[in-house]
């Protein structure tokens, strides 16, 4: 490991480290800029802050982690480039930018506690998320199945919708700005109008900064168009969405220019061709929100994401396309009005108000207002109350957050309010369900159990997710579900779980736990979230699946298997195809094969026309499965099999290879 030594007490310390641990001095020498920003940014973050590590860097800004000695805890701290905080009318943009996303309070949009900006200095800090971008999960596995897709746009869209109707465009959606929590799998936006406040004419690409990125801007971006709005953050998730369900973005080329060209000319290449789960009507939405006129797309977020749903045809266990509650004031008279529904009358009520001078006298109040509409099952008081007690967590008033926290931990513990937060969340829009799973997750420890029992007693998919979804399932809790006497609990986690958000090794754990069930519709279930997860997951656990002693659940096994993409799995597909197996087992390997998108599956395929059975050509259900296969590939895999089916004797296999030969030219025609 490269070190360098520090200067005050002469230890070694590693590069990359801008304080020395022993004696806290800031580490830095005029030949490197990075190390001088590191120098810098602690001297006037002060001795209330440590600064320890540099842990990531972009095309503006470098991040450094930090820990806040005064309320112990750490804190990323995102300070501009030397080169472009040198700039004053980009420092000035830049502090400006920052304070209008600092007051965009969503439980979907990272939180900016406090903004500073010196003379050669502009920087902000937000929390450390325990996390990995968007863009880290999808280098490690390529593509994402389309309901977890669709849970992790459905977020993005959540906290977009709620910025544009605060005013604030985003302008650099993509998969670095959304960070996925490990313990819940939720999508958090973070940067808002930050590439607003770098964008600039005076020309610093010289420099060798990057402002943005070429693959994820709108065409009107793309033209250095000033005036864009909220659709320009459509146009960017949607590329988001085309890359998280194809595993590349729509547009590529060597160079930016090229890539810009592709946003401004060219039509996105069809994802029905890549991706099998992917719908015709998907297709169409989602080239709706590609379109280069502004005009042509969706308005919002959350009409692209909703509208996906619809077209997937499988309603999520979650719901988009709510409108966002409004944000009240502490001293909005109709927030108590709200809260004390049943405690007092509206004209007490609002002489009380005047009273009351800061939050720490109204938090009674506030606590018995949220009792009262939990109660009372009143949505709306109970959601109202919370948002209030939420924002004041949020760093901005240290002195706050600790009897805040305080007051929400005894709410939690109560049964009533948490059964109301749960059933809050399964009939509430998109704001109240992001609200509920805000709060919970702040106090999970108190209210996780609860809402995994709530689950559990009532066999219910939709709040195990929203279970998961708050970090209240680990192994533990995995585990007694899946030992519970009745499988239909085993089966409501199972559907959660299709839903779920977070990384693939705890999925793979859990799903092998329900795989492990005597039951084999809890196997076959498990063997099915595996298969709509594709990648390796479907691999491992299709692999066992087809050792299984039921039929039914070796058969999804093999379903399973064509998910994974896998050329392993290929070969035990055509042992398969090659064997005597049971018919419906040769058929569905047949399948399978398809579903890989392999061309080395074409010959798999093909062998099937020559299988002999009493001296003839075999021809039935197996091979006319492998002619459909191999219609679904692409046709420069298996166009000259199928037209060497086209004259089949079998009129089933002709008529389905000649189908494939005519659309095969048809879309020759129109490209």
């Amino acid at each position: 490991m490269n070190t360098r030594p520090c200067f005050t007490c002469g230890i070694q310390v590693p590069q990359g480290v801008p304080a020395c641990p022993a004696c806290g001095s800031v580490l830095g020498d005029a030949g490197d800029p990075l190390a001088a920003l590191a120098r810098d940014l602690a001297l006037e973050l002060g001795e209330a802050f440590e600064l320890r590590e540099q842990i990531g860097r972009g095309g503006y800004a470098v991040v450094f982690k930090v820990h806040d000695r005064t309320l112990n805890r750490l804190v990323a701290v995102k300070a501009l480039l030397p080169e472009l905080a040198a700039v004053p009318d980009i420092r000035l943009r830049f502090s400006r930018e920052v304070e209008t996303a600092s007051r965009l309070g969503h439980p979907n949009i990272v939180p900016i506690y406090f903004v500073g900006a010196g003379e050669r200095l502009s920087w902000y800090a937000m929390p450390l998320i325990e996390g990995e971008s968007l863009a880290s999960r999808l280098g490690r596995e390529g593509t994402l199945s389309v309901p977890v897709a669709l849970g992790i746009a459905r977020d993005v869209a959540a906290a977009l919708d709620f910025a544009h109707g605060a005013g604030v465009v985003h302008r650099d959606v993509k998969p670095d700005n959304i960070l996925l929590e490990f313990n819940t799998g939720r999508a958090l936006l973070m940067d808002f109008g930050i590439a607003k406040a770098v964008e600039h004419e005076s020309g610093l690409t010289g420099t060798g900064v990057v402002i943005g990125t070429p693959h994820y801007v709108s065409p009107e971006q793309a033209m250095g168009d000033k005036s864009i709005d909220q659709r320009t953050d459509v146009y960017s998730l949607g590329v988001v969405l085309y890359e998280m369900l194809s595993g590349d973005p729509p547009f590529a080329g060597s160079n930016a220019h090229q890539i810009f060209s592709g946003h401004l000319s060219r039509n996105p290449p069809a994802l029905t061709s890549k991706v099998s789960a992917v719908t015709a009507r998907m297709e169409t939405v989602l080239f709706r929100a590609l379109a280069k006129e502004p005009a042509d797309r969706f308005n919002t977020a959350g009409g692209l994401v909703q509208e996906l749903e619809d077209a997937f045809g499988r309603r999520s266990l979650r719901v988009s396309g709510a409108q966002a509650l409004d944000k009240m004031n502490l001293n909005d008279v109709r927030l108590f009005r709200t809260l004390e529904m049943h405690v007092a009358s509206a004209d007490h009520l609002e002489a009380a108000v005047q009273s009351v001078p800061d939050l720490l006298e109204a938090l009674p109040r506030i606590e018995e207002g949220i009792r009262a509409a939990a109660m009372e099952r009143e949505v709306r008081g109970l959601i109202k109350g919370y948002r209030t007690l939420v924002q004041y967590l949020d760093g901005k008033s240290p002195g706050l957050a600790g009897p805040v926290q305080t007051v929400m931990e005894r709410l939690a513990k109560e049964v009533d309010v948490v059964e109301a937060l749960v059933q809050a969340w399964r009939g509430g829009g998109e704001q109240v369900q992001a609200t509920v799973e805000r709060v919970l997750s702040l106090v999970i420890g108190s209210a996780g159990g609860r809402v995994v029992a709530l689950g559990r007693r009532d066999k219910d998919a939709s709040t195990l997710l929203l279970a998961d979804r708050v970090g209240a399932l680990d192994d533990a809790a995995v585990s007694a579900l899946v030992d519970d006497p009745n499988s239909a609990v085993s089966l409501a986690l199972s559907e959660a779980l299709r839903e779920s958000a977070r990384p693939r090794p705890a999925l793979e754990r859990w799903l092998l736990a329900l795989f492990g069930h005597r039951r084999p519709e809890v196997r076959r279930a498990a063997v099915s979230v595996a298969a709509s997860r594709g990648g390796s997951l479907a691999e491992h656990i299709g692999t066992r699946a087809y050792r299984d002693p039921d039929g039914t659940v070796r058969l999804a096994g093999l379903r399973a298997l064509g998910r994974s993409g896998s050329a392993a799995a290929l070969a035990l597909l055509t042992r398969v195809l090659d064997s005597d197996s049971g018919l419906s087992e040769r058929v569905e390997a047949a399948r399978a094969v398809g579903d890989l998108r392999l061309r080395d599956g074409v010959p798999v395929l093909s062998r099937t026309f020559d299988r002999r059975k009493r001296f003839r050509r075999e021809r039935g259900p197996v091979q006319l499965a492998a002619v459909e296969a191999l219609g679904s590939l692409p046709f420069e895999y298996s166009g000259d099999v199928l037209r060497g089916l086209v004259n089949d004797p079998d009129p089933d296999v002709s008529r389905v290879a000649g189908a494939a030969v005519k659309l095969a030219g048809a879309n020759a025609d129109k490209s």
